[in-house]
């Protein structure tokens, strides 16, 4: 095991005390992969995905959450709160 790897495991360890969050670790592939492999995974009824640049909005996932009854399948939140566009 890489001190890399050991460094990563001891500072995800109290996440990941959460049972809802599971983290899977493979090769670098890239992003393409990584988040197809994390799709393939997913058991939830939703799913997001953030880089390490992204910043998720405070009430994001709840103005998700409301609009849950529309058809919006995938949508980008933008920059300015409250601004969606439909994908």
């Amino acid at each position: 095991m890489t001190v890399v790897r050991m460094v990563l495991q001891k500072l995800l360890a109290p996440i990941l005390e959460d049972h809802r969050i599971h983290y899977f670790g493979q090769e670098n592939f890239g992003v393409c992969v990584a988040r197809n492999a994390g799709a393939e995974r997913a058991v939830g009824d939703f799913l997001i995905f953030l880089d390490s640049d992204d910043k998720l909005f405070p009430n994001c996932l709840s103005e998700i959450l409301s609009n849950q009854h529309s058809e919006i399948k995938i949508a980008q939140w933008g920059r300015e709160m409250g601004i969606w566009r439909v994908l």
